[in-house]
């Protein structure tokens, strides 16, 4: 059977070693939102409706490779400081808060550590800071190694108020159609990401493993009505399964890559979901890949991967 390779976030269990001081549990009484589209890219009836009144998006995007270097996961701290670069998020893996994401405006989040969401219990895995808001993703309880896993539920919190936005359980969201059942173990859909702009929330769900164990149904960004619960479009599929994706304007910057598949960069239509550019970063070959952290500073694009790090322009 073949290996399921984690990538860097499979490296940090060995890091996940700090224990909570003390469990609270809160409540959340979360939307449930209704299994997507798997098989082919989606947009709303109203969605199409307003994309047409607005004018159907059409620019397109052009990448360009101006920096390659060899790199590992061990050399992210001083990618991070040598590029100055931020990403205000981290995980909590029974506790471990990982450099250099650990570096939030607000420090403390283990009130959130345990959740009820919809009468369901829930661990807290991830915590995503934005200016305004905060994202705090749900899991199952920690596995043997401490990690929080199945991703299924996501609260957006008023950063300074602390009061709730949203809720959703995305539940739905974790397990395509059809796979491949010797695999059923490495399929969940995580919620990887996610960013909120302009009363919409963009939210990315991939599984760590190869794209065929789910029959290429794998890897996708959805964006939600963050008031209304309603999915306004949602891409294709294998095109965002990175540690993050980033908004550049009027794109959304993400990028694809697993151990044989080939690596891969998109810019996506913020309107619609539809590719507005691609490079590819990586061949299709028997060489480990994953793409760890994709971060905008002006016109450019750094990118750490599981054994590489690049620089690339954006026109």
């Amino acid at each position: 059977m073949k290996k399921h390779f984690l990538g860097f976030w499979g490296l940090i269990i060995a890091l996940a070693a700090c224990k909570p001081t003390q469990k609270t549990t809160v409540s959340f009484s979360a939307s449930t939102l209704e299994k997507p589209s798997f098989a082919e890219a989606y947009q709303s009836r109203r969605n199409m409706e307003l994309v047409e009144k607005l004018g159907e998006p059409n620019n397109r995007i052009t990448f360009k490779t101006t920096s390659e270097k060899t790199s590992s996961s061990a050399e992210i701290d001083a990618w991070f400081k040598d590029n100055e670069l931020r990403l205000p998020s981290f995980p909590y893996h029974d506790g471990a808060a990982l450099n250099p994401l650990k570096k939030m405006k607000v420090a403390n989040y283990d009130k959130y550590r345990t959740a009820t969401v919809n009468k369901k219990t829930a661990y807290l895995a991830q915590v995503i800071e934005q200016e305004d808001l905060v994202f705090l993703i749900y899991g199952n309880p920690p596995n043997e190694m401490h990690v929080i896993t199945d991703t299924w539920a996501i609260v957006g919190r008023d950063k300074k108020s602390g009061a709730e936005k949203f809720a959703f359980d995305m539940t739905a969201f974790g397990m395509a159609p059809d796979y491949i059942h010797r695999d059923k173990n490495f399929v969940f859909q995580d919620i990887l990401w996610a960013q909120h702009e302009d009363g919409i929330l963009y939210i990315q769900h991939a599984h760590w493993t190869y794209a065929e164990s789910s029959k290429n149904m794998n890897a996708y960004i959805t964006a939600i009505d963050s008031k209304r619960g309603e999915i306004l479009w949602r891409s294709q599929p294998l095109v965002a399964n990175a540690g993050n994706f980033a908004i550049v304007g009027n794109y959304l910057i993400t990028a694809y890559a697993f151990t044989l598949e080939n690596a891969m960069l998109y810019a996506l239509h913020k309107p619609n979901g539809k590719i507005a550019g691609q490079l590819e970063l990586q061949a299709k070959n028997d060489k480990k890949k994953f793409i760890d952290f994709i971060i905008p500073k002006g016109s450019q694009l750094f990118i750490h991967a599981y054994d590489r790090q690049y620089i690339v322009n954006m026109n």
